[in-house]
């Protein structure tokens, strides 16, 4: 509210003058009109300039942390001053800036209109979890005495990442028949690390011998496997194996 005086008195608005505002909320020049009251008659219109607010005094909305996708990460920042919300594209604009890796990502806001100015505001983007990859599932193994050594093939959204700058593996019990295991740990965008199995089986049963001494009876003898837990033995009255099969399961080594 502007100060009126008449020589050294000092005018009262409201008993002495009124005060009428015209473009006095955007940017530009804004006038106000005083209108005499009481002992004063006419009016008198001055103006005053309002300049653009910088974007570097508003608030802007702190950006929760977000996780990796493998495409932009783009939120919406909020700017507001006081109680008041600006609107995007009208008072500001926003740019991006390493939206897509982990890391820190920018934002830049960039005043319009009644603001002027930028300021830039960062969020986090974290690694994802390789949990969340998907891997080809990997076929069985027969015991050549060796160790086995596939390579897990890993994808995520479809896309087959990279051993190295996404991923790296290591085995654990890939020799001998069982359950092998391979560990997958995240690298770069990606954290953690998941158990990835196949199975090494033994090395087929050979029969030596089978016979039938008397009805209903059969003997087999096969050679013994020092690595292998057991066996299963199938027989069938039915050549083909189409039909009446028959399957035991013997948990030591040795013939039967």
């Amino acid at each position: 509210t502007p100060t009126v005086r008449d020589g050294d008195a000092q005018l009262v608005l409201g008993r002495d003058y009124g005060i009428t505002y015209t473009k006095n909320v955007n940017v530009g020049t804004a006038k106000l009109t005083f209108t005499g009251r009481g002992n004063y008659t006419g009016s008198r219109t001055t103006t005053f300039t309002i300049n653009p607010r910088s974007v570097s005094g508003l608030a802007v909305a702190p950006i929760r942390p977000k996780t990796y996708t493998g495409s932009a990460i783009m939120p919406t920042p909020s700017v507001r001053y006081g109680s008041k919300t600006f609107k995007l594209g009208t008072d500001y604009t926003f740019s991006y800036a390493n939206n897509v890796n982990k890391g820190t990502a920018r934002i830049t806001v960039k005043g319009r209109g009644n603001l002027t100015g930028s300021k830039t505001v960062t969020f986090t983007i974290n690694p994802r979890s390789v949990s969340s990859l998907t891997v080809a599932p990997i076929r069985d193994k027969a015991y050549t005495g060796k160790a086995f050594k596939p390579a897990p093939s890993v994808k995520y959204g479809g896309k087959t990442l990279t051993l190295g700058t996404h991923y790296t593996y290591s085995y654990r019990n890939n020799v001998k028949p069982g359950k092998a295991a391979i560990t997958l740990t995240g690298r770069g965008n990606f954290t953690g690390s998941r158990t990835i199995t196949f199975r090494i089986k033994p090395r087929a049963a050979t029969l030596s011998r089978v016979s039938s001494t008397r009805a209903r009876t059969l003997t087999a003898v096969w050679q013994r496997d020092t690595l292998a837990t057991g066996y299963e033995l199938s027989y069938s009255t039915d050549k083909s194996f189409a039909k009446g099969v028959v399957r035991k399961v013997f948990t030591a080594n040795g013939n039967t």
